[in-house]
C-alpha cells in the first residue's frame, strides 16, 4: 500500500509530461562504475522526475554472473525502499584466507552465516575486501586440523562443512592455475612418529607454515622442480649451518636464483632434510589413511608413498597418470629439522572450537544489511537469460546500495508465505517476530554504500510502522517524531512514547531521514 501510494503521488507530481524511450544498456567494459551509474540515473530522471524521486529514490548496483561462461552483467536500478531479510540468529563463522603474498601469513575473516550461505559468498567477501585479481582464482578447501580434506565447489552450503575442528580455508592461486597446462599440488608439513606404522602428529598452530599449501607448476616441470619450490617455502623451518647457510642470508637472496640453487644442492647433499609423501586419499574414503584401497602409486596397500627425489627427471603431470579418479594430488612434507620443532613449539596455541559462533536473539539492522548484500543463486523459476550462452541460467546475483536516498524506507521481511495454499480459508504463513536492534540516531550506512562518493551516509529515525498479529489478521500502529517528541498513533488513541520502547519486535517499516536534510 505504501509503495502504491508513493508511486501514485509521484505520477501526479511528475515533472516529465512526455516520457522518452531510454534504452537500458548494462555497464560497458570501457565505463567505470561512476560513469555507468550516472548514465542510468540520468535515463531514470528523463522519465521519472518529481519530489518523490528527489526524496525517496536511491540506486542499487546489480551484479549477475553466469555460472557457465562467467559473463558478468552489471546494471544500476532505481529503488524506493530497502527490503531486508532477517537472519534467524546471528551465526558467524571464522575462516582463513591465504593470499599469494605475503606467503607466510594468512588473514582471519568472519562472515554472517544463513541457511543459504555458500562457498562463493566467502570468496566474494575476499574479492571485495582485498581486490584480488579474479574471484575465479580463489580456491576453497575443506580442512581438518590444518590438513587437506577436499576441494569445495562454489555452490556448497557452508553449514554442511563446518564441524568442531573442520573449517574452510581459501587460497589465492596463480592466475594460470586452472589452465590445462598447469597442475596444482597441495602440500602439508607434518611430524611423523615411527612405530609399527606412520602416524600423523597433529597440533594447533597459528602459523601459515603449518597449514596445507598449494603449489602450481607448468606441466613441463619435474619432481626436482617440486622439491626445489618446497625447499624454498619451508627453508624457514630447516636448520642453519656454518658457512653462511642461515635463514637470514637466504631471505636476503630470494631473488638470486643462482644462490637459491646452490643452497638447494647444499641441503640435498647434506642429508635428506625433506621427504615428500603421497597420501592414499581416494575420494570414496572418508579417511586420508585408507588401508582398504590399493595405492595408485605403488600398487600396494600402503598408507603413504614416498616421492623419491632421485627420480628428479619425472615430469609432474605424469604423476596423475595412474589416478583412478581425477583429483588434486595431496602430499605431506616430512621435515628433518630442529628449527621446525622450535617454531612449532613457539607457535603452539590452545585448541579452538569456536569457528562457528551462534548468538540467538541478537540481530541488528547491520546484520540484515550484510545478509541482503550477499550473493544469491537465482532459482530455476527466476533464471536469467545469458546472451553469451544463449539460454536461461541459474545465475549468481548480488544487490548492493550504490546511491542511497535522502529518505530511506527500510522494510523488514517478517512474513514468509508457504506454498501449501489455503488452510481453512486462510493462507498458511509464518511471521518472524525476532527483535532487531536498530539505531534511533546516527544510523551509519556509509560502509554498505559501494559508490565512489565516500561522503558519510548517516540517518536519523523519524517514524516506525508496527505490525501486530499474523498475515491473515493483525493490527498496525505507528510511532512518529513530532516537534522532537515521539508520539504513538494507535487508531484514535494518540499518546507520548517512552523512547526505551521504540526498538521492539513489532517494528515492520522504518523511516530514516538523512542527517542535515531539512
Amino acid at each position: 500500500m505504501l509503495s502504491f501510494l508513493l508511486d501514485s503521488l509521484h505520477e501526479d507530481l511528475n515533472r516529465v509530461k512526455e516520457k522518452p524511450y531510454c534504452e537500458l544498456n548494462e555497464k560497458d567494459s570501457d565505463e567505470n562504475d561512476s560513469e555507468a551509474s550516472q548514465r542510468w540515473w540520468q535515463n531514470h530522471l528523463k522519465r521519472e522526475n518529481s519530489i518523490i524521486v528527489d526524496l525517496f529514490h536511491g540506486q542499487f548496483k546489480s551484479v549477475i554472473t553466469c555460472p557457465e561462461c562467467q559473463r558478468i552483467s552489471i546494471t544500476y536500478d532505481p529503488f524506493m525502499y530497502l527490503g531486508l531479510p532477517i537472519p534467524s540468529e546471528t551465526c558467524r563463522i571464522k575462516f582463513k584466507y591465504f593470499p599469494i603474498v605475503p606467503e607466510y601469513e594468512f588473514i582471519e575473516l568472519e562472515l554472517i552465516l544463513t541457511d543459504t550461505t555458500n562457498i562463493r559468498d566467502m570468496k566474494y567477501l575476499i574479492y571485495e575486501k582485498y581486490k584480488v585479481h579474479n574471484i575465479e582464482y580463489l580456491e576453497a578447501i575443506r580442512a581438518k586440523d590444518m590438513t587437506f580434506r577436499q576441494i569445495l565447489k562454489d555452490g556448497v552450503l557452508v553449514k554442511q562443512v563446518y564441524d568442531i575442528n573442520e573449517e574452510v580455508i581459501i587460497y589465492e592461486l596463480k592466475n594460470n592455475a586452472y589452465s590445462t597446462s598447469f597442475n596444482t599440488f597441495y602440500i602439508t608439513p607434518a611430524d611423523f612418529i615411527t612405530e609399527s606404522s606412520m602416524i600423523f602428529f597433529k597440533t594447533n598452530v597459528q602459523n601459515a607454515l603449518f597449514y596445507v599449501k598449494p603449489f602450481t607448476f607448468e606441466k613441463g616441470k619435474t619432481v626436482s622442480d617440486l622439491y626445489f619450490e618446497v625447499f624454498k617455502y619451508y627453508r624457514k623451518l630447516l636448520d642453519d649451518y656454518d658457512g653462511g647457510h642461515n635463514y637470514i642470508t637466504f631471505k636476503d637472496n630470494l631473488l638470486n636464483q643462482e644462490y637459491l640453487e646452490k643452497e638447494f644442492d647444499f641441503y640435498v647433499n647434506k642429508k635428506e632434510l625433506i621427504k615428500l609423501h603421497f597420501i592414499n586419499n581416494v575420494p570414496e574414503s572418508d579417511s586420508i589413511f585408507s588401508s582398504k584401497s590399493t595405492c595408485e602409486f605403488c600398487n600396494d596397500k600402503c598408507q603413504m608413498c614416498k616421492l623419491p627425489f632421485k627420480k628428479s627427471k619425472v615430469l609432474l603431470y605424469k604423476l596423475y597418470d595412474g589416478l583412478k579418479v581425477e583429483r588434486k594430488l595431496v602430499l605431506y612434507a616430512e621435515l628433518t629439522a630442529k628449527r621446525k620443532n622450535q617454531i612449532l613449539l613457539f607457535n603452539k596455541v590452545p585448541e579452538t572450537k569456536n569457528l562457528m559462533e551462534k548468538k540467538k536473539g541478537s540481530v541488528s539492522i547491520y546484520d540484515c544489511i550484510e545478509v541482503f548484500s550477499k550473493e544469491e543463486k537465482l532459482e530455476k523459476e527466476n533464471a536469467w537469460y545469458c546472451t553469451k550462452c544463449q539460454k536461461h541460467q541459474e545465475a549468481f546475483k548480488r544487490l548492493e546500495i550504490y546511491r542511497p536516498p535522502n529518505i530511506l524506507i527500510v522494510q523488514f521481511k517478517r512474513f514468509k508465505i508457504k506454498s501449501t495454499g489455503v488452510v481453512m480459508g486462510f493462507l498458511t504463513n509464518k511471521k518472524n517476530e525476532c527483535l532487531i536492534d536498530y539505531p534511533i540516531n546516527d544510523f551509519d550506512l556509509t560502509k554498505y554504500v559501494v559508490g565512489k562518493n565516500k561522503e558519510p551516509h548517516i540517518y536519523d529515525l523519524y517514524a516506525i510502522s508496527q505490525h501486530f498479529g499474523g498475515l491473515s489478521s493483525g493490527h498496525y500502529t505507528a510511532f512518529a517524531k513530532n516537534q522532537n517528541k515521539w508520539i504513538d498513533f494507535n487508531d484514535e488513541v494518540v499518546s507520548k512514547v517512552d523512547t526505551n520502547t521504540l526498538v521492539n519486535n513489532s517494528a515492520y517499516i522504518l523511516f530514516y531521514k538523512r542527517k542535515g536534510l531539512n
